[in-house]
């Protein structure tokens, strides 16, 4: 059973400096960002989807706050913006009787709205990682689509806890999907109040596994492949 959406996603370092991995022949691989130190990435990801292809990208930049010898406090500041390309002809000059015209303006949003993704604008987040790349806490949002999480944990990954060429990590996950309509502000009240929305949820996992492809001494190059896996829906279909 062939994949309904694939994704793709570029990290490209506008500064290297100690925040990406660096090691010597002597040292394990470890996170390090100094107190005022700022880093930047120029992050692209591409969803291909059966109706439309959909990328988001932009710059996203981290300030060091403090450090000590197992734990760095970072601000994280930046979003991404979404543009997407329709596989699909539109009906007549319109787009369909309710569509709006292609290439015309957003329908505008209640100024109490807030964006379904976070990551999609521009937000905050404190982060307060290990060296090794564990996230110890974060404060703020700035959730993706697509299962893709945090934009601001996305640079960092968990890293050996001693000098290795190749390691892995993984976990459980609990995949949940269902009508999610209820109001951002609280429980709804009057005639929609007994309007349950109905949700499953499936257990599953991810696994990381990683392997250094290259160390010159000042930059270590990781190949990282990725896998999210989840139960069958029913019987005859792959997980």
């Amino acid at each position: 059973m062939k994949p309904a959406v694939k994704l793709a996603a570029v990290f490209c370092a506008m500064c290297i400096v100690d925040l990406l991995p660096a090691a010597t022949a002597a040292d394990t691989l470890s996170y390090d960002i100094k107190p005022k130190q700022k880093v930047a990435y120029r992050v692209k990801i591409v969803v291909s989807t059966p109706s439309a292809t959909e990328t988001m990208q932009g710059v996203i930049v981290y300030t060091g706050t403090t450090a000590n010898e197992q734990v760095l406090t970072v601000e994280y500041n930046g979003g991404l913006k979404k543009s997407t390309k329709s596989k699909t002809t539109s009906r007549g000059p319109g787009g369909g009787r309710f569509g709006r015209r292609p290439g015309g303006p957003p329908i505008p949003r209640s100024p109490w709205d807030q964006p379904d993704f976070r990551g999609l604008v521009t937000s905050t987040n404190t982060l307060v990682i290990t060296r090794d790349g564990t996230v110890e806490s974060m404060r703020g949002d700035s959730q993706l689509p697509f299962l893709l999480g945090n934009l601001s944990l996305m640079p960092f990954e968990a890293l050996p806890a001693k000098e290795q060429k190749e390691w892995k990590d993984g976990n459980g996950v609990t995949i949940t999907s269902g009508n999610f309509s209820s109001s951002r502000f609280g429980p709804r009240f009057g005639p929609f109040a007994n309007d349950n929305d109905e949700t499953t949820k499936k257990g599953g996992g991810e696994s990381s596994e990683y392997s250094v492809e290259k160390d010159d001494g000042k930059r270590v190059t990781i190949s990282k492949n990725y896998s999210l896996t989840s139960p069958a829906a029913v019987k005859d279909e792959t997980g």
